[in-house]
């Protein structure tokens, strides 16, 4: 029987630590692991240890089970098993990330398993993209398949993993937003002849602004709750399973976007704490400026 439960380390001071670790047996080795989050929510890392405690049943599974990492295993067996270990420890987001580099591999190189997956089929795979797609992404998707030869290795589907060469990219300046970009959007949000589909001019107001001063990625800030935001030590927590580096980031306020918020929190009729400071319609983050 697999368990994975969750603790605060203790320091050598007898101070526990605020974030939460991980502490499990190994399948493969029997070792016992504490393998740390870096989340300070407790219920945060519950699920963490959910997605762990699956993801180690599956491999527990293919251990006990030798036909799932027999060398004659096809490379349907072993993308589907790489997926299912993907979907129980990341996002819905990744997981279709993966599978379509993956599909992208199977129908340029169409291989017979992943054991038989050579450097020769990693520059076809290269020359395929090259038709339709640019560096940055080619990138990408040998990103993303040396992610699952590396899984493979681990798991037995594959022996040696070939050497992944990535293309040259042109770096660009970045792009500087000018001075003036604020005013001129929350002055659109004035004008009656720019109208709006899904959302009112009052939400955008508040979306400019908070964007604009705590450099939030649109995910993170589409994910706020109004429980995130304290307005006692003025400062807004972004939760580390909608952090790009799934850490627990707190961001200060300035008593400017405090009192905007405090605004739209009146303006939404003083929602519950688990409510989104920013609800949207669509299923998609991507959709959002498709308001406009």
């Amino acid at each position: 029987m697999i368990s994975v439960s969750i603790i605060q380390r203790t320091r050598k001071a007898g101070v526990k630590t605020r974030t939460w670790s991980l502490r499990y047996q190994s399948p493969t080795s029997g070792k016992r692991i504490t393998e740390a989050t870096g989340v300070t929510r407790k219920s945060v890392a519950e699920e963490l240890a959910r997605k762990k405690q699956r993801e180690l049943e599956l491999i527990a599974s293919g251990i006990q089970n030798p036909a799932v990492r027999l060398q004659q295993a096809t490379w349907a067996e072993a993308r589907k098993a790489f997926l299912d270990s993907v979907r129980v420890r990341n996002s819905d987001g990744t997981l279709k990330n993966y599978q379509y580099s993956l599909e992208h591999f199977e129908r340029i190189v169409q291989p017979r398993s992943a054991r038989s997956i050579t450097a020769v089929d990693v520059e076809r795979f290269v020359a395929g993209l090259h038709e339709t797609c640019k560096p940055v992404t080619i990138n990408k998707h040998l990103r993303q398949l040396g992610r699952f030869l590396r899984w493979g290795k681990d798991m037995g589907f594959v022996d040696h993993i070939p050497k992944l060469t990535k293309l040259k990219q042109d770096r660009k300046l970045p792009v500087k937003i000018p001075p003036d970009a604020q005013a001129k959007l929350l002055a659109a949000t004035h004008d009656p002849d720019c109208e709006v589909r899904f959302r009112s001019r009052g939400w955008w107001r508040v979306w400019i602004k908070t964007l604009f001063y705590t450099g939030c990625r649109r995910g993170e800030l589409l994910n706020l709750i109004w429980d995130d935001i304290s307005w006692d030590e003025k400062h807004l927590l972004v939760q580390a399973e909608h952090e790009k580096t799934h850490r627990d980031r707190v961001i200060p306020l300035c008593d400017g976007i405090l009192e905007a918020l405090k605004t739209w929190w009146t303006a939404s009729e003083s929602p519950d704490g688990s409510m989104h400071v920013f609800p949207v319609v669509q299923e998609s983050c991507r959709q959002v400026y498709d308001d406009w």
